[in-house]
Parts: structure tokens; sequence; C-alpha cells
């Protein structure tokens, strides 16, 4: 049965943006955009008809449940592996360091892109699957963690990162059980 990739209109510009530079270079291996999202979305992506399923398997998960792991996570937004984002939120009360059009747009495909050229890169005989990701900014850090039906992201400034990524590791992956 062919899969295909159909991003929403934001996770199209994104990629239209990174399909821009041709080649994503990570180290020393230079990894086609476009021959990585044709192979992983002929292997691995959900259709957009199942999504009602994944969404209905997490609706139980919502980013006030996120918020109270830790105090300092900043925002959290959860996507499925085809790209529906179930939510993207900044905590209340606190100010965010981009649009949250460019939040929404990232976890559209963002996390898809960053665990799967990281999972191509690390055969995972050697090294295990991918578990989470760490993005570092000047300002925040975002923790991008696989889980059973999709991908949650945290943010936290980057002075605490370290700290609360730690504590809230083993809780994240609780989330999808």
């Amino acid at each position: 049965m062919s899969r295909t990739l159909r991003p929403h209109s934001g996770a199209v510009r994104l990629l239209q943006k990174v399909e821009g530079t041709a080649d994503v270079v990570i180290g020393h291996t230079r990894v086609s955009v476009n021959d990585f999202v044709s192979t992983h979305a002929a292997t691995g992506i959900r259709s957009p008809q199942s999504d009602h399923v994944v969404r209905s398997r997490m609706t139980e998960l919502t980013a006030e449940q996120v918020f109270r792991l830790h105090d300092k996570i900043r925002w959290a937004g959860f996507a499925t592996e085809s790209g529906q984002v179930t939510f993207c939120q900044m905590r209340a009360g606190v100010t965010s360091y981009t649009p949250e059009e460019a939040d929404r747009s990232f976890m559209e495909l963002g996390p898809l892109l960053i665990t799967g050229i990281s999972e191509r890169l690390t055969p995972s005989e050697l090294a295990g699957k991918v578990q989470n990701v760490i993005i570092n900014f000047e300002k925040a850090s975002v923790l991008l963690t696989k889980l059973k039906h999709g991908f949650l992201a945290v943010s936290v400034d980057r002075a605490h990162a370290p700290h609360v990524f730690e504590e809230i590791a083993g809780p994240i992956r609780r989330l999808s059980d």
C-alpha cells in the first residue's frame, strides 16, 4: 500500500524553504531532503485518513498535562507523524520568542524531518532508536521526543535546559504508554 506525505500549508512552506537549500549536511554526511522525504513518506508516515485514529488515542494528552511536568516548560506542541498538530501552545503568562504561526509550521514537519534524519544517519542496530533530539537556540532549547503516536516538543529557557530535560525525559516517555 502506497503512503504519501500530505503536509498542511505551514509544512509545505517549511518544506519549500528546506528544498531551496537542496541538501542538509550533518557532520560529514549529506542527505537530500527530497530523497529523505520521499523515502520516509513511502515507508513510515501514517496517511491523513488514519489521523483520526491517532488523535483519538492521544486525546487525553494536553498542553496543560505537559506543563505540569515542570514549571520551567515555556511551550509545548504535539503532532502526529503526518503533521496533524494536536496542540501548539505557550504556557499562560509567558511571552513567546517566536510567532505562533512559525511554531505551528515547525510542528507540522520539523519533528519528522529532524528525528527521521537522525535515525537514517545512525543505524538502529548499533545505537538503538532515536528517543529524543535537543535543539539549542540562543534563548531557548527544544526537546523533541518521538512518542508512540507522534512527536512531542517542549521548550525551556536555554539556561534551564540540561536540568529540566533530565527531569522530564522519563515522564515524557511514559506519556505514550
